[in-house]
């Protein structure tokens, strides 16, 4: 019953207002027919059910409804090229894989906010989001379509610039409740982007605590499957304006 409540309550209430919407016209059309009064009646006292289980769900905010906000703040924050407020959303640790290739290595979230300085964002787009949290791991999942357009600075130096597009990658993130309540970014994997999108720039992993010599000096290690397209043909991926 709580499961119930909670999903078609708080999270989708539209079966139950169609449903209501259908006895309603139901009790409708049999009070044309046989003009009793009473229809009328229970026609009226089945839209203001369907009003109260409206106002319910705006009242209602679900932990996964959270969620969906976190994904909608970080799409906005990165529409905007707004490093520091992209980094506010995630956890201390986040690692990054791609599908099927799970890496476990932490990210160097510094450079997401470093490689944002050049990127400028015409279009952005998510879809097909969907969300979950559990009440007693206090663990989440959101799962998405990200379409993005925009500019990237290629060279400082140089001013050039190239114009990329990316209409329909997707994503996943794992997200840990903190505390005070917030819902923090712990996972990022890529499920599907194109064999052309440059994802090193801004996945990066952290070097090691105790690194070799010669990890030290090439800095930071870029994922290994990202390594796959040849330079000439690779554009960065990233997201644009919009929602």
């Amino acid at each position: 019953m709580g499961h119930f409540l909670h999903h078609y309550l708080g999270e989708n209430p539209w079966y139950l207002v169609g449903g209501l919407g259908l006895v309603a016209a139901g009790f409708l059309i049999a009070l044309r027919v046989t003009q009793d009064g009473r229809h009328l009646i229970r026609a009226l006292a089945a839209i203001g059910l369907a009003a109260l289980v409206l106002v319910v769900e705006q009242v209602w905010v679900t932990e996964a409804e959270r969620i969906e906000w976190v994904v909608h703040d970080l799409a906005d924050a990165v529409s905007r090229s707004d490093g520091d407020r992209v980094l506010a959303l995630m956890d201390d640790h986040v690692s990054f894989s791609m599908k099927g290739n799970n890496l476990g290595k932490e990210l160097d979230v510094a450079a997401i906010r470093e490689a944002l300085k050049d990127v400028t964002f015409d279009w952005l787009h998510v879809s097909h989001l969907s969300t979950s949290a559990g009440e007693q791991t206090r663990r989440g999942t959101a799962e998405f379509r990200v379409g993005v357009s925009g500019t990237y600075q290629m060279s400082q130096m140089s001013q050039a610039a190239r114009n990329f597009a990316a209409p329909g990658t997707e994503w996943s993130l794992g997200f840990r409740k903190t505390p005070s309540g917030d819902w923090k970014i712990l996972r990022i994997t890529a499920l599907a982007v194109p064999p052309y999108a440059m994802l090193s720039p801004m996945f990066r992993y952290k070097e090691p605590s105790d690194p070799a010599p010669a990890a030290s000096a090439s800095g930071p290690e870029t994922p290994e499957p990202l390594r796959t397209s040849p330079p000439a043909r690779v554009r960065p991926f990233g997201r644009g304006r919009g929602r």
